[in-house]
């Protein structure tokens, strides 16, 4: 695990590993129930809010099996979250 940085924000940057998977993917979950993309595929807002969780521990977990995934952090609390793939880390795994 790289050491704790911090940035202009005030916020420590470091890699986060498996056990921090929930609470990123809930950070993720938050950031992206209004994208438009997401919108799109669940028109229902109850439905997108049930399976936003899922889509983004699955891409989690992918990115910390083939690179990093990089958190902020204000104390315990991660308050942004950003998952890294190498090239040809696409498709995603089926799971």
């Amino acid at each position: 695990m790289m050491a704790t940085k911090k940035v202009e924000s005030g916020a420590d940057l470091r890699v986060i590993e498996l056990p921090r998977l929930y609470e990123a993917a809930d950070v993720l979950t938050r950031s992206f129930l209004a994208n438009p993309n997401f919108v799109d595929l669940f028109l229902d807002e109850e439905a997108r809010a049930r399976a936003l969780p899922h889509v983004q521990r699955a891409c989690l977990r992918d990115a910390l099996g083939m690179g990093r995934v990089y958190a902020a952090s204000r104390g315990d609390a991660l308050v942004g979250v950003a998952a890294w793939l190498p090239p040809g880390g696409f498709p995603l795994s089926p799971r």
